[in-house]
């Protein structure tokens, strides 16, 4: 029946033995194949125990380790809590803490059921501390665990830093923006902003490490910092501390600009959409903007000193009073007022020129002007006489088809006992539709007899970059702003504006751009 193995026949002891030998062949084999099966599929042997152990750590990951209190309550059947049996423990000096089951004494140690469990924030009566995590939660605890359920806490301590905001009287400074910067080493923090209240005061709750505190000061609000000199304070919050920021204040100012149109019964009312600028001494542009719909635009934040506020020329309009004003702005919180007004003046067909004095460049009155028209059939308009300033104008008729762009020639008369120092006539040519005066080159003339003024030095000119022709609507300053030129350089560039009316620029006239 058995093999012969080794040339041993299979009879008596040996058919013994190879019996037991297969039999515990077979055992080993279901024995591992038993262990196998519990070490891959299936669930790990039960072990009832009731524990919990936890730790308490700080923000910044570390442990807390002087004496926490740790407290568990349990739910009635209800859900309440029931504080007749709650339990505490004392976290050691790891910030470690367990919980463990005590048959024989219920009261001491916990059980199965649902817990509430807390850390005692208010035992800390000397410090501030807020929960990172929650400072209470809920576990349900049952038999058959294999270790004890794992819970942590975490917290973080506050600090109360003052930061206090002062003037040179050691007056409080409301709405200044303070801010707290966490330092390089301080990683677990966030950095925080606030605004001073009405005594000055603003109140950081912070963690502990190093902050670096800055200060912000209002719109239209300038400083020099003196208490810290830097403006800059860096501290290592360690206990609650009070910081001071001394500053020696400026205010900036403001200017307020109305624009109102004078009506017919000299009632008032608003421009919106008028270009004003506010001009430095040295003619750059401090501020611009448009009028609203009350006719109000105004610049903030503007250092003190003068400053030339001034409206553009528009066609259409005619100024009653001054297009400049100079204010002073003072470091106050009080704006400086301007008010432009203008009245309603049609746009015509005319031409207009001026007739001066060599000598001292001032207008001639009563010099006789006329326009001969030099294209057939053209208006023949009257000859006209300079008025007190030397200025002269021909108004034409809007309803006659022969205006729109005529061609002129504009002269002036010969007088005994004065010499030309321009041209006597000039061309002019009117334009299609109504507008501003078409302007004529200056007559000028020197009385006979009189030495001509010694030359005076001449402003600084530069050569022109390009020659720009003016359009409807444009300024000398708003010419310059499309160019990028400052308007102290713009005048530089063209000197001879300053001859004209109000310092006006007129359509046509050809502007040097430096």
């Amino acid at each position: 029946m058995f093999p012969r193995i080794f040339n041993v026949p299979f009879t008596g002891w040996a058919r013994s033995l190879i019996v037991v030998f297969v039999s515990l062949l077979f055992v080993t084999s279901a024995t591992t194949a038993y262990a196998d099966d519990i070490g891959t599929n299936a669930a790990p042997i039960p072990v009832d125990k009731v524990c919990v152990e936890g730790s308490l750590i700080s923000h910044d990951e570390k442990p807390l380790t002087d004496g926490w209190i740790v407290g568990a309550t349990p739910r009635n059947a209800q859900g309440e809590l029931d504080p007749t049996r709650a339990v505490s423990e004392i976290s050691d000096n790891t910030g470690y803490f367990r919980f463990d089951e005590w048959p024989e004494d219920p009261n001491r140690g916990i059980f199965v059921g649902d817990w509430q469990f807390q850390v005692d924030i208010a035992a800390k009566a000397d410090q501030e501390w807020e929960p990172v995590t929650p400072d209470r939660f809920d576990v349900s605890l049952t038999y058959g665990r294999k270790d004890c359920v794992k819970i942590r806490f975490k917290l973080r301590q506050i600090i109360k830093v003052t930061v206090i905001k002062v003037n040179d009287d050691y007056e409080g400074q409301p709405n200044w923006r303070m801010q707290a910067e966490p330092g390089p080493d301080n990683l677990f923090a966030t950095a925080q902003e606030l605004l001073t209240d009405a005594s000055g005061t603003a109140v950081f709750k912070l963690s502990p490490g190093r902050w670096i505190f800055t200060e912000h000061a209002p719109p239209g609000v300038s400083f020099t910092p003196v208490l810290p000199p830097t403006g800059v304070q860096e501290i290592d919050v360690k206990t609650p501390v009070t910081v001071y920021f001394k500053n020696r204040i400026r205010f900036k100012g403001c200017i307020e600009v109305f624009k109102y149109d004078v009506l017919p019964d000299n009632t008032q009312m608003p421009l919106a959409g008028w270009l004003m600028q506010a001009l430095r001494t040295n003619g750059s542009v401090a501020a611009s903007g448009l009028t609203d719909l009350n006719g109000r635009v105004r610049f903030d934040s503007l250092p003190p000193g003068p400053y030339q506020v001034t409206e553009e020329n528009r066609l259409g309009w005619k100024p009653i009073t001054p297009t400049t004003f100079t204010v002073n702005v003072e470091g106050r919180q009080q704006c400086e007022v301007v008010t432009f007004f203008n009245v309603q003046d049609e746009p015509q067909f005319c031409i207009e020129g001026i007739k001066i004095d060599t000598n001292g460049k001032v207008g001639i009155p009563g010099w006789k002007i006329w326009a001969e028209a030099l294209d057939a059939g053209s208006f023949q308009p009257t000859p006209v006489l300079t008025d007190g300033e030397g200025e002269y104008t021909f108004v034409f008729p809007e309803d006659d088809y022969r205006i729109p762009g005529s061609r002129y020639e504009v002269c002036e008369e010969q007088r005994d006992g004065w010499l030309p120092h321009t041209s006597t006539c000039y061309t002019v040519t009117l334009p299609q539709e109504p507008s501003a005066c078409v302007r004529v080159p200056i007559f000028e003339n020197q009385q006979k007899g009189h030495g001509v003024t010694p030359p005076q030095p001449k402003p600084y000119h530069p050569e022109c970059r390009v020659t720009h022709t003016v359009k409807q609507g444009e300024g000398l300053y708003s010419i310059g702003q499309k160019y990028g030129v400052r308007s102290n350089a713009m005048m530089a560039a063209n000197p001879w504006v300053r001859t004209q009316k109000h310092m006006y620029v007129y359509v046509g006239q050809q502007i040097c751009i430096p």
